[in-house]
């Protein structure tokens, strides 16, 4: 009998640890501190407390933003809805799904990555997005995070928001090197 309840005992705790974390998170409610819009700018916004930085220079006139030696291209509208292949609990947070299509050259070694850009979601709303790793977006046939795993990626790039957040741009790269593109919403 004990070795049954072990393994009961250890999926109850494992339930109730879960549970109580997804009733903590604050993207499955709006915030109830008084936070302001510009919140969802990041750096871009006008908290009250600090100068915000101006966006970074625009992207191609077709989505596709350079950073490096990696090229993201927006390939379709914003969603909302999590893609195929995505974990069931991403049923129950606010996401925002942009479809994007990553390049960069082939890598000097076999054995290393072509290459890596960072993702930022900026827009209206109380609170800020946060992107998922691919795993957790699913997506057919694979999700991208900002990794590249081969020298092209096409797939949804996901962040999980507050309920009231409304996208304005992917802001592609990082210091120098990053641009803004507008998202149609």
């Amino acid at each position: 009998m004990a070795p049954r309840a072990v393994p009961a005992a250890a999926f109850v705790v494992a339930v109730l640890v879960a549970g109580a974390v997804a009733v903590r998170s604050p993207y499955r409610d709006p915030p109830s501190e008084p936070l302001t819009d510009a919140i969802g700018m990041g750096v871009y916004g006008d908290d009250g407390m600090r100068t915000p930085h101006a966006l970074p220079p625009p992207a191609d006139a077709d989505g596709t933003a350079r950073s490096g030696d990696v090229t993201v291209r927006v390939t379709g509208p914003v969603t909302t809805s999590p893609p195929p292949g995505a974990p069931g609990w991403v049923r129950d947070v606010h996401l925002i799904v942009v479809p994007v299509l990553a390049t960069a050259p082939p890598p000097a070694r076999a054995d290393l990555s072509p290459g890596y850009v960072a993702l930022e979601l900026v827009g209206r709303g109380r609170g800020r997005a946060v992107r998922l790793d691919a795993p957790a977006c699913g997506g057919a046939p694979g999700a991208f995070d900002g990794r590249l795993t081969a020298t092209r990626v096409q797939g949804p790039v996901c962040f999980v928001v507050p309920k009231d957040f409304r996208p304005l741009y992917l802001i592609v790269g990082s210091a120098g090197q990053d641009r803004a593109v507008p998202l149609a919403t």
